[in-house]
């Protein structure tokens, strides 16, 4: 019985070997197309990323030679042309504000849809999970002639108020999921503890 066993331990340990030699040099040629995979994938961006320090001249020179000097004129010219700075402080109060009106009524909104059981709080729910299947090219003239008869073209605020529009119908959707979540005894001991509707919430959902 022993030199069974250990013939066929041997055995096992042959084909094991056999397998893992075997395998090496289909792991070898596995790495090799990854890596030439990358560097084909990542070649473009090299390029475009070296040729941006590049000037006009040496780039017709020798398009794909290496840059006699480097300079960042490009990218002077660039943000001076496009007026990068005021365009991402743009973006950034545009973001910021609208985040934060959506946020708030979106919050304020789901509340009670949450909590609400009556046949007026599921309507309007109804009417805001509508508003997730309007398509946006629908709504571009009519936003245009209101902001236009508002005054508020080519402002921030008139921006803001239609990202909160477009966006609201998200937040009421996410936020009213998550107030059904909250459980009812957390309220009940709000309530004991003498926090009004208001506080309640701004404990509840804010938090």
């Amino acid at each position: 019985m022993t030199e069974i066993s250990v013939r066929a331990a041997e055995k096992v340990d042959s084909v094991r070997n056999g397998r893992k030699r075997r395998g090496r040099p289909r792991g070898v040629v596995f790495d090799v197309v990854v890596v030439l995979a990358a560097v084909a994938f990542t070649s473009p961006f090299l390029f475009t990323l070296l040729a941006s320090f590049r000037t006009a001249a040496d780039l017709a020179r020798a398009p794909l030679g290496w840059p006699r000097a480097f300079t960042i004129e490009n990218y002077v010219i660039s943000i001076n042309q496009i007026h990068y700075v005021s365009s991402v402080l743009n973006t950034v109060v545009l973001t910021a504000g609208s985040c934060a009106v959506v946020s708030i009524i979106g919050a304020m909104a789901s509340y009670p849809l949450g909590r609400l059981t009556s046949h007026l709080s599921s309507l309007v729910y109804r009417l805001f999970a509508v508003g997730l299947t309007i398509p946006l090219f629908v709504l571009i003239s009519p936003l245009y002639l209101l902001m236009r008869d508002l005054g508020l073209l080519n402002t921030h605020l008139g921006l803001i108020f239609i990202y909160t529009a477009l966006n609201l119908p998200v937040s009421v959707f996410f936020y009213t999921s998550f107030v059904r979540q909250i459980p009812l005894d957390l309220e009940e001991a709000a309530a004991l503890d003498g926090c009004g509707p208001f506080r309640t919430f701004s404990s509840s959902c804010s938090r």
